[in-house]
Parts: structure tokens; C-alpha cells; sequence
């Protein structure tokens, strides 16, 4: 059997990108017969390179495969799982935030200037994406503050001119001010409602939807009403009950702890829960590809996956490609 791309681990399947976007099609089926029906692959040209080039959105762990281009560099990384194309999905948009945040706190100063325009490419984008959506606000500034302050410490052993770090630190500070003026407008006309108009119950269970406990936090600093919700035992031992499993509180709530420390040493312990919505990366233990679920499993020399590929966290995935 003749493999595709020269990989006896490739799919089978080639890229076309058409007018309604990038499609696979199936370039394994050849009939002897006809063989006009086998899919012609993309020649290697210098003259159309946006219909040639097609997304892998995987990446083999190990650098030195001869059946796979190895990676040089965590640009070449970002570049090949196509986190830019994985920002743009809603399901994967923290995801990918915690990448770059992993990025920017471990390994900013040892990126090369063709990864830190990638990156800085990919901040720009998430701050865009946030604006258009009204949503992940609170994550992208956040991201934004951490990035502001390891340049402003940092900027001179950075690779490149320090007049464009100092003219990205403007714009990184613009979007940070646009993210924070981007909230919801509430009007001070009386026959308007406003969010401390509505009930005591009605508040307490739009405070129980904050999966974040540092959300919370920073709710509780808005005025006494808001503090006294944020505080209260119900809040915490909700947030408990979603983020730990039935075992781990039982062992802090028979002792005399209120529910807000027994999350602060649950937390310290444990970590918080993944949100469910979010979309990671899988490592597949077999073949040591990195791949997202939501395209398949490069491989096909496997047929039964379950159990043999995990979740990577945003810090595992940058140990995996650390030099």
C-alpha cells in the first residue's frame, strides 16, 4: 500500500482547500481501472503557496522522525498544531490562552524572534476575538497584565529592537484599557434596572454560575452587598462541591473549617477542576503524537485508542517540547 505523504502513520487523506475552506479527501482509493478518480497531490510549487500548503494541526513528540519534519523551535510548535486556527474556536480559546500564558511566565526569554512575532501575534488575536465575542475578558487581561510586567522586566535580554518592544508595550497597554472600558454599559436612568436592583436570591444564584474563585474574589470588592454574597459559606461549599471530588471534601468538612479555607486547602492540594467545555491536546502513548480530538487521530496503525492517549495540560505540552 502506497502511504501518502511518505508516513506510514499518515491517515490516508490529503488537503483541498475550496471555496467554502479546507476539506480532506480520501487519496488512498485508487482504482486501476480508472485512474482519473484518484485525487491528484498538491505539487510542490513556489507559485500558489496558499493552495499548496496544508494544516497538520499534530506534532510527533519525538524531534528526530524520519517519516516527519521535525520541529526547530516552540514557534515552529504553535505554528504546526495551528493554535492561531484553534484561538478562533470557543471551545478552545482558554486552552490556548493558557498556552501562551505557560509560554510567556517559562519561556519568553529563550524564543526566537520568528516565535515571539507568533506569539505576539496570538495575544493580538485573542484580544481581538474577546472584544468581538464580549466574552473572556477577565482571562485576556489577565493575560495581558502577566505579559506587560515580564517585558517591562525583561525587555532588554529580549531578541530584537527595543523601540519595537517599547511599541508593542503600548499596544499590549491600549488593549489592556480596551478590554477593561469593554464592559457592559449600564445606563443611570431610574427606570432602568441595574444589577443591584434585583433580589437577594436572584444575585446569590448569579454568583453560584462564577466557576473561577478569583472571580469571586474581585466580585467581592465591589461594594458591602456583593462581599456579604461572595463570603458566605453557601457560595464556597458550592464551589467545593464543583471542583473536588465527594472524598476530598469529607476529609476537611467533618473538621471545624468553614467552607472558604477548605477550598483554599483543597485548591493548594488538588488544583481546580478543567473546565469541561475546554478542548485540549492529546498525547497518543503509542505513536507520541500531539493532536487536537476535534480532528482525529493522525495514526492509523491504531485502532483502539481508549486509554492509550491523555489530556495534556498547557505546562506538560511546553516540558514536551522544551530543548
Amino acid at each position: 500500500m502506497a502511504y501518502v505523504g511518505g508516513a506510514w502513520r499518515t491517515s490516508g487523506y490529503v488537503w483541498r482547500k475550496t471555496e467554502n475552506g479546507w476539506k480532506t479527501v480520501d487519496a488512498t482509493r485508487v482504482t486501476m481501472t480508472n485512474p482519473k478518480e484518484q485525487p491528484s497531490l498538491p505539487a510542490k510549487t513556489g507559485k500558489n503557496e496558499s493552495d499548496v500548503n496544508q494544516p497538520t494541526r499534530y506534532i510527533s513528540i519525538f524531534r528526530n522522525s524520519r517519516e516527519l519534519s521535525y520541529y526547530r523551535s516552540l514557534g515552529d510548535v504553535m505554528d504546526k498544531l495551528d493554535l492561531n486556527g484553534a484561538l478562533h474556536d470557543y471551545s478552545r480559546f482558554l486552552y490556548v490562552c493558557k498556552i501562551i500564558q505557560e509560554i510567556v511566565e517559562h519561556k519568553l526569554l529563550s524564543l526566537g524572534s520568528s516565535s515571539l512575532t507568533y506569539l505576539y501575534n496570538l495575544i493580538d488575536n485573542a484580544v481581538k476575538l474577546a472584544l468581538q465575542w464580549h466574552a473572556f475578558r477577565l482571562h485576556v487581561r489577565r493575560l495581558i497584565n502577566i505579559t506587560v510586567k515580564i517585558i517591562e522586566k525583561e525587555y532588554y535580554h529580549l531578541i530584537g529592537s527595543l523601540t519595537v518592544w517599547k511599541d508593542r508595550l503600548k499596544h499590549l497597554r491600549q488593549c489592556e484599557l480596551k478590554l477593561t472600558n469593554d464592559g457592559v454599559n449600564i445606563s443611570s436612568e431610574n427606570d432602568h434596572l441595574q444589577l443591584m436592583d434585583i433580589p437577594d436570591d436572584c444575585l446569590q444564584y448569579i454568583i453560584l454560575f462564577l466557576s473561577d474563585h478569583r472571580d469571586i474574589i474581585s466580585l467581592s470588592g465591589v461594594n458591602k452587598r456583593l462581599n456579604y454574597f461572595t463570603n458566605e459559606s453557601y457560595t464556597w461549599r458550592k464551589l467545593c462541591q464543583y471542583h473536588f471530588r465527594k472524598e476530598e471534601i469529607e476529609k476537611y468538612s467533618e473538621k471545624d473549617y468553614d467552607w472558604k479555607s477548605i477550598f483554599k486547602i483543597l485548591y493548594k492540594k488538588y488544583g481546580i477542576r478543567q473546565d469541561s467545555e475546554c478542548k485540549p491536546l492529546y498525547l497518543c502513548d503509542q505513536c507520541g503524537f500531539v493532536y487536537w480530538q476535534k480532528y482525529g487521530h493522525p495514526c492509523s496503525s491504531i485502532i483502539d485508542f481508549a486509554g492509550a492517549c491523555t489530556p495534556l495540560t498547557a505546562r506538560k505540552l511546553i516540558s514536551l517540547f522544551s530543548t
